[in-house]
């Protein structure tokens, strides 16, 4: 009974032909796993939180400026453009404005996408969206943010209808 189990030898399935294919098809499967998931982990990253416009905040704005913040402390931004504003007469100067107050999480040198309204005093403000505690926002100077922007104007062809003048 010895000398038959002497003859039997024991071998690993990655030794057989079988096994070697089997484990082949693992790491294949593995690999293209492997790599979809870092496919999806990098689309996901790349379209995170896109920045939307609150159409709701732009019923409040005369304008909306392109501007880069020059002190974020005083709120001192440096306007370059002119993007939307509701009234032909009404004109923010390019180069240097106050915007009071400013926006707690602005940074020197930053570029915006900044809606203003005037104030009755003639002060320019960033205009807080009609809902009790809402924040004020400004955008990023992103294309789609600017696509949103054309899509305001397409659809009214200005500026929103304004609600209740800030004070």
């Amino acid at each position: 009974m010895q000398a038959a189990s002497a003859d039997l030898e024991i071998v690993p399935p990655s030794a057989s032909p079988e096994g070697h294919r089997r484990s082949q098809r693992l790491g294949i499967a593995l690999a293209v796993g492997s790599g979809w998931l870092l496919f999806l982990a990098v689309l996901a990253y790349q379209t995170a939180n896109p920045p939307t416009v609150n159409w709701a905040q732009l019923t409040r704005t005369d304008t909306v400026i392109l501007a880069t913040i020059l002190d974020p402390a005083r709120g001192e931004v440096e306007v370059h453009e002119v993007l939307l504003r509701r009234l032909p007469e009404l004109s923010v100067p390019l180069g240097p404005l106050l915007i009071s107050p400013p926006l707690d999480h602005w940074q020197r040198n930053q570029r915006r996408i900044i809606p203003l309204a005037r104030t009755t005093s003639g002060a320019w403000v960033v205009p807080q969206a009609p809902l009790p505690a809402a924040p004020r926002l400004d955008y990023p100077d992103e294309k789609s943010v600017r696509v949103q922007l054309q899509a305001v104007w397409k659809t009214s062809g200005s500026l929103p209808v304004t609600g209740r003048e800030p004070r």
